[in-house]
This record gives structure tokens, C-alpha cells and sequence, in this order.
């Protein structure tokens, strides 16, 4: 796959990956994240939790920022 090629190009023990990857491990942290994901209403990429707001989607770093400031101060800027 791309992932495999690049996590290869990028120096990654390819065969090391592929192995964890399947692992029983692996396999349950995966399924723990899928279910706190539905729970918690998650169905994107990317998605943060940020104070009682959920944010789906890349938004963009200055709208995430604005969400991190109203979570701390309670307003857009501190």
C-alpha cells in the first residue's frame, strides 16, 4: 500500500509495522478508539475534542485556535 511505501521511504522497520499492525494488541486499542469515537459522535477525519465542543474536519489552524481560547478563557482570544 501508499502507507507501507512511505512509512519504508521514511526509515520505518516495514516488516516490524506490518506485524503490529496485526496484532491482537493493535487490534483491541483499535476498537476501543471506534467505539469512544461513536460514542462521542466522532464520524470524521480529523476530529477534536476541544473543551465541550467537537470539532470535525480540517478546519484550519486559526478556527482551531479560536476553539482552544473559548474552551480556556471563554472567548475567541485570551
Amino acid at each position: 500500500t501508499r502507507a507501507l511505501a512511505v512509512a519504508k521511504e521514511v526509515g520505518f522497520d516495514v516488516a516490524r509495522l506490518e506485524k503490529d499492525m496485526t496484532s491482537e494488541e493493535v487490534k483491541a486499542q483499535l476498537e476501543e478508539s471506534f467505539k469512544l469515537a461513536e460514542a462521542l459522535g466522532l464520524n470524521g477525519t480529523p476530529s477534536y475534542v476541544v473543551g465541550s465542543d467537537v470539532v470535525i474536519g480540517a478546519v484550519g489552524l486559526p478556527a482551531l485556535k479560536e476553539k482552544v481560547n473559548t474552551a480556556r478563557c471563554g472567548k475567541a482570544t485570551c
